[in-house]
């Protein structure tokens, strides 16, 4: 008789499932990445930006990251202990062997090309990261894919900026962000900038492209309007001389799933 595994087959499915669960056993953990996607655009996703997810990513702090390990081994996962051992203080993995997926736990902060701190921001929304987050996590990829590009017109589509956390991208706090970070501001305004002329090669009608493009310019706007600190202004000064952001380490261990964009750069998103 087989057994049949305890998670979900819908990778969707089973982020939501893991966030009902942990939230009962009082873990604060929350979705980000293509998941975190998917989760927020819910029905109002666009069929053009629709993909295939292969892992899930999850965030949480580190005093929570005992007890989560714990946790998702409890849900049916196992844990990477070699990987576990040596990076666990920022980051954990885990495997679904049944259904050949990973999760990816990353603690107190998202480093990859450029650094983004969430441990304070967990307890914003339900499930996931706040948009701005997750908007700042794909634009921060110096080299942006094909389908980081598609999850960043996904969320600048469904999600209008604003002045808040919740249902819109909150333009306040990604000007913080790039405010306090030259490099960071770089890398994003320069990918609001591809993403704006590279809105000609996606199957989209005039009125769906323009809102994207709207959107994006809205979001460029905010990062040039906060006030730069002195520290901000003499890096401006070197410019490109001097690279701007980090080379991702590769993650060491069995491949993780289809994520190919962070996933061979350290990450899974």
């Amino acid at each position: 008789m087989t057994t049949q595994p305890p998670t979900e087959p819908d990778i969707v499915r089973e982020a939501a499932r893991l966030l009902d669960r942990a939230e009962h056993e009082g873990i604060v953990v929350r979705v980000l990445g293509g998941v975190a996607v998917a989760l927020r655009a819910g029905t109002a996703m666009h069929q053009a930006f629709r993909r295939e997810i292969g892992d899930i990513d999850l965030a949480t702090r580190a005093r929570d990251a005992k007890r989560l390990t714990t946790f998702l081994v409890s849900e049916g996962y196992t844990a990477d202990r070699r990987f576990n051992a040596l990076h666990g203080a920022r980051r954990l993995l885990f495997d679904d062997e049944l259904r050949e997926r990973r999760i990816d736990v990353l603690v107190d902060r998202f480093e990859m090309c450029h650094a983004v701190p969430f441990a304070d921001r967990l307890a914003v929304d339900a499930q996931t990261l706040p948009l701005v987050e997750l908007v700042v996590m794909k634009l921060q990829i110096v080299q942006l894919n094909a389908k980081d590009r598609d999850d960043l017109y996904a969320m600048l589509f469904v999600h209008d900026v604003g002045s808040d956390d919740g249902a819109t991208i909150n333009a306040n706090r990604f000007a913080e962000l790039c405010a306090g970070d030259w490099g960071l501001y770089r890398t994003v305004t320069g990918n609001l900038e591809r993403l704006e002329a590279d809105l000609s090669a996606v199957e989209l009608s005039p009125a769906d492209a323009d809102t994207i493009r709207t959107r994006a310019a809205r979001l460029r706007e905010a990062a040039e309007s906060r006030p730069k600190p002195l520290k901000w202004r003499a890096r401006a000064r070197i410019g490109d001389r001097m690279r701007w952001y980090e080379e991702p380490e590769e993650v060491t261990g069995p491949e993780p799933g289809t994520e190919q964009s962070l996933e061979e750069t350290g990450h899974s998103a």
